[in-house]
């Protein structure tokens, strides 16, 4: 990993035609603002759009987003991780590569990783600013569950001006018959629910028979059954994981934040 100051030195050369396609607002809004400031650091490097260093050597995870990843383990780099990479570090050259930090109900991740919510020292939330430009997507891990809904927003002005992520076909919320036969990865699926199942451990969401959704039995709390069970029948756009697994689907299910009800009936998940 480049020091941070080295890499960005680098990009300056190497990636003018990144910024002048990804252009920062010039007074961008103060969104998701920060309830509390746990501490402020210096920032060392970045890892990639959604990961970065500090100064004592700790990496942060950032809460409530995830960008494309990059390369490695003989895999390519998915469409524009490297341009997640290059506007974080360019944010944070913007604040003088300090930033103030909040850390989430869960601290550390299974990586070791301090989970926090980012900020600039002007006080405008980086996870924010990443959404808003397209180059991150959001969701939502428990018990992290704060920013969700202003995170979302922040997604959705990307969404409907289809900046970075958005602009992809990847990106597109699909039908199941849509799928290319082996088609993984982070996807917006649309079906309707055909039924709900319970099996030691977890809870399933079967969408037209071809894709298993499952909740664990630890991420029950964060949903109703009442409202578990009014989805069979329903038309739903689900986000997240998707692996092919013979001739269906799978996807995990962490929190009601993943699923849309694109019927016109209101539901409450949460």
């Amino acid at each position: 990993m480049y020091k941070l100051k080295r890499a960005l030195n680098l990009g300056a050369l190497f990636c003018p035609l990144v910024y002048l396609w990804l252009p920062l607002p010039a007074q961008a809004s103060i969104l998701c603002p920060a309830s509390a400031v746990d501490e402020t650091a210096i920032v060392r490097g970045v890892t990639d759009g959604d990961t970065l260093r500090l100064e004592d050597g700790r990496k942060v995870r950032l809460i409530g987003i995830n960008s494309p990843e990059l390369a490695r383990d003989n895999r390519q780099a998915q469409p524009l991780a490297n341009e997640a990479k290059q506007t974080l570090y360019r944010l944070l050259a913007e604040s003088g590569n300090r930033v103030n930090l909040q850390y989430g109900n869960e601290r550390f991740d299974t990586y070791r990783r301090t989970l926090a919510h980012i900020y600039l020292t002007d006080g405008r939330s980086i996870q924010a600013l990443l959404l808003e430009q397209g180059m991150a997507t959001a969701y939502t891990t428990p018990p992290n569950a704060d920013r969700s809904d202003c995170y979302r927003r922040a997604e959705q002005q990307a969404m409907q001006q289809r900046r970075g992520l958005w602009a992809l076909s990847e990106y597109q919320a699909k039908t199941l018959s849509q799928l290319g036969r082996q088609e993984e990865g982070f996807r917006l699926i649309r079906g309707r629910v055909s039924r709900i199942e319970r099996s030691s451990g977890a809870s399933w969401i079967m969408l037209n028979e071809k894709l298993k959704i499952r909740i664990a039995s630890n991420d029950l709390i964060y949903f109703r059954q009442s409202w578990l069970q009014s989805l069979p029948g329903k038309q739903i756009e689900v986000r997240g994981w998707l692996h092919p697994e013979q001739n269906r689907y799978f996807m995990q299910l962490r929190h009601p934040d993943a699923v849309q009800l694109l019927d016109t009936t209101p539901a409450a998940a949460k």
